[in-house]
């Protein structure tokens, strides 16, 4: 057992740590950049990464089956711990210590794929300028068809207010 020194006893029980080896990324923000963890606890990670961020940096670890988010609690070199608020499931991402699998990230941190074949300025250009009459054409029917409405409403209000006076004025004629 490690003991860990505190202001209020002298010595705190250090929680075991789990030694595992698993590919993860990291995110602080920008882009996703690779890392291994190393050991994992309920409530910490230690990590290496080829540049570790500062102390006190929130970070998103994505594994396989999990997203963990965390603050960086220490640095040196290439490693640092990280802390979470909640408790973690240590079995669950530790027993996924299967080898150097790539972690499936979601589609918002996934990097861009550059397209095989990119569109020219000009079909830009035509694309911007098909949308724009499509948006046009949208506009005007939304404007015409709320007339007709409005025209249809005051006909019928015009109706009724001529067909009761008649009615009022056709006896006495």
């Amino acid at each position: 057992m490690t003991f860990l020194a505190t202001p209020q006893n002298g010595l705190k029980e250090r929680e075991p740590r789990r030694q595992v080896f698993l590919k993860a990324q990291m995110r602080t923000g920008g882009r996703p950049a690779d890392i291994c963890v190393r050991n994992i606890s309920s409530r910490g990670m230690l990590l290496q990464a080829a540049s570790p961020p500062p102390r006190g940096t929130y970070v998103e670890i994505f594994l396989p089956r999990h997203t963990i988010v965390a603050r960086v609690i220490w640095s040196k070199d290439r490693k640092f711990g990280v802390q979470t608020r909640e408790p973690m499931n240590v079995d669950a991402i530790a027993g996924m210590n299967t080898g150097w699998t790539t972690p499936k990230l979601p589609d918002a941190v996934r990097p861009a794929v550059p397209r095989r074949n990119p569109l020219t300025a000009a079909e830009i250009a035509a694309r911007v300028e098909r949308s724009r009459r499509i948006s046009a054409a949208m506009e005007f029917g939304v404007i015409l068809l709320c007339s007709l409405t409005a025209a249809v409403i005051a006909g019928s209000l015009l109706y009724e207010q001529l067909a009761s006076t008649f009615a009022n004025v056709a006896p006495h004629l």
